[in-house]
């Protein structure tokens, strides 16, 4: 039951970073068809929400793998934090 969690922890945000690289995929070829490319990249959704998404599931991911080497002691010394 815990890997299973474990793996619905990573799917989910994983599956977001894909959405948002979709949608932002989606924003630039739309405004390439357009005749005013920057205006209709600036103005379309689909670019700043797919790109919070991918940016969160990228940070999301990134730490999880940081966290889960640093208890592992798989990281270098000078990213491990500091005993008081």
């Amino acid at each position: 039951m815990e890997r299973i969690v474990a793996l619905m922890l990573l799917a989910i945000p994983a599956a977001g970073g894909v959405l948002g690289w979709k949608w932002m995929r989606d924003a630039t070829f739309s405004a390439f068809g357009s005749g005013n490319f920057f205006a209709e990249v600036l103005t379309d959704w689909r670019a700043y929400t797919g790109l919070a998404l991918f940016v969160l599931a990228i940070l999301y991911l990134g730490s999880f793998i940081f966290y889960r080497d640093a208890k592992q002691k798989r990281i270098q010394p000078k990213l491990r934090r500091k005993k008081d």
